[in-house]
């Protein structure tokens, strides 16, 4: 069992060529195809199969980033490893769901990436998805770090947005975000990913970003906005020896669900083993006839304070 003090001390960055990652990074495989600039890394939608690393760092600005899938919406499902590179600013606006890839599958693995600059606005009136690695998982995410900022109106029911990613139903570990997100509406919302369901682990990761909730009824939380196991067989949703020192700003509309420093919404079939919140986060209700409404403006203000803060 870890405790706080050596929870924390463990994940500590310290490797890759930044010198900003949480493992230790393997050479790629002799079979694996470099990939070096902005075209490359967009033509693995020609090839979602394929084993992929970075050779450089890749500078994403001038235009709006696509993210990564196949015609038909088909998901990733080969092999992305950055090699300690970083992707700078990638920008989504509009829409639609937001990542670098859109969704991997059972068999992707994406590791050893860091993604700075990132700032995804996102504005639709249905429910979606959005992280900064990708928009939802199924597979394996390990040793990626995201620093930037998400915000989001979305007015569907139960949207799910991360600073990893937005949902997750396979592994994510030795991962960390240090950027800041705002969700003004009815949302899953969580430093790590917004919601963690099926089976779906989240371990030895942590969060250090700021995190704004403008809805009376968002699950929101430091690590992931929602965990709930559901129908599936064979296994629990589970976080572990996770840890967040990202402040919750709750914006005191009416009726306020839950806000917590691990998880916000908490079902009965999922589990939170050894995790820490080291934040001035608390585990809030509020109250309908004691918080009155607050205006676009102020929340727009509390989520520049919140962007300057991280």
């Amino acid at each position: 069992m870890e405790d706080a003090a050596n929870l924390k001390e463990k994940l500590i960055p310290s490797y890759g060529p930044n010198g900003k990652f949480l493992m230790p990074i393997k050479p790629p495989a002799k079979t694996s195809i470099p990939v070096s600039t902005r075209n490359e890394l967009s033509s693995i939608r020609q090839s979602l199969k394929g084993y992929y690393h970075l050779t450089a760092d890749i500078d994403l600005s001038g235009e709006e980033w696509e993210p990564i899938e196949g015609s038909g919406k088909k998901k990733f499902t080969g092999i992305f490893d950055g090699q300690g590179h970083v992707i700078h600013n990638m920008t989504v606006s509009g829409g639609k769901p937001a990542g670098l890839f859109m969704g991997l599958d059972k068999s992707a693995r994406i590791r050893n990436v860091g993604i700075e600059g990132t700032k995804f606005f996102i504005v639709y009136n249905q429910s979606l998805d959005a992280g900064m690695v990708c928009a939802s998982n199924t597979g394996t995410v390990s040793n990626c770090y995201t620093e930037g900022a998400i915000s989001v109106s979305v007015g569907g029911c139960w949207s799910n947005f991360g600073g990893i990613c937005g949902h997750n139903s396979g592994i994510i570990s030795y991962c960390y975000n240090t950027g800041v997100i705002l969700g003004t509406e009815l949302y899953n919302i969580g430093g790590i990913c917004g919601f963690n369901g099926g089976i779906g682990t989240l371990s030895y990761c942590y969060n250090e970003g700021n995190i704004v909730s403008g809805h009376e009824r968002a699950n929101v939380g430091g690590i992931c906005g929602e965990i709930f196991t559901g129908t599936i067989k064979g296994g629990r949703a589970t976080i572990s020896n996770c840890y967040n020192i990202g402040n919750m700003l709750d914006l005191e509309r009416k009726d306020a669900w839950w806000a917590s420093g691990i998880c916000g919404g908490l079902g009965s079939d999922g589990d939170i083993i050894d995790c820490y919140d080291l934040s001035d986060s608390m585990q809030t209700y509020y109250e309908k006839d004691k918080h009155p409404e607050v205006s676009d403006e102020e929340i727009n203000k509390r989520f520049q304070l919140a962007h300057r803060n991280d």
